[in-house]
C-alpha cells in the first residue's frame, strides 16, 4: 500500500488538465486550467492553477447549472464571490509554501449532503485560483 500511496497522495505538477487523469480531482478542477500544482491525500486535495475569472465563473456557473439543485446549500446562501481576506484562508493552505493571494475572491461549488466540495479562491490580479476540496 504504501508504494502506491506514494503514487497517488503528496504534491504533484501537470501542465494542463488532461494531464491530471483522476476522476476525483477533474469533477472540482476546471479544463482550462493551466500550470497546475496539486496536493492530494485520501480526503481531498488542494490545488493552484494559473485561469482567468471569466474562465473559472463559467466553470462554476455550469458545475451549478448541473448539480445546484442537488446541493445541500442554495448558491446564493453561500455568499458566492465574496471577498475575503487572504489571512482568514492561509490555514486551508498550510504547509504548501504557495504565494498569499493579494485579492481574494470566494466561490463554491455545489455542497453534498456530507459536506463534500470545494471553495475556490481567485486573485484577479495574477489570475491565479487556489481550491480546496473535500469528498468523503
Amino acid at each position: 500500500m504504501a508504494v502506491l500511496d506514494a503514487q497517488r497522495f503528496g504534491v504533484f505538477s501537470y501542465g494542463t488538465y488532461s494531464e491530471v487523469q483522476d476522476f476525483r480531482i477533474e469533477r472540482y478542477l476546471p479544463t482550462s486550467a493551466r500550470e497546475i500544482t496539486l496536493d492530494k491525500f485520501a480526503m481531498g486535495h488542494r490545488a493552484k492553477y494559473a485561469i482567468t475569472k471569466t474562465e473559472l465563473t463559467s466553470y462554476l456557473d455550469t458545475l451549478w447549472l448541473k448539480a445546484g439543485r442537488y446541493s445541500a446549500i442554495s448558491r446564493e446562501e453561500l455568499d458566492d464571490g465574496s471577498s475575503v481576506p487572504f489571512d482568514q484562508i492561509a490555514h486551508d493552505f498550510d504547509g504548501l509554501n504557495w504565494p498569499k493571494l493579494s485579492t481574494a475572491i470566494r466561490f463554491y461549488s455545489p455542497i453534498q449532503g456530507d459536506g463534500g466540495g470545494a471553495t475556490y479562491y481567485f486573485d484577479p490580479s495574477a489570475n491565479i485560483a487556489y481550491h480546496r476540496a473535500g469528498y468523503w
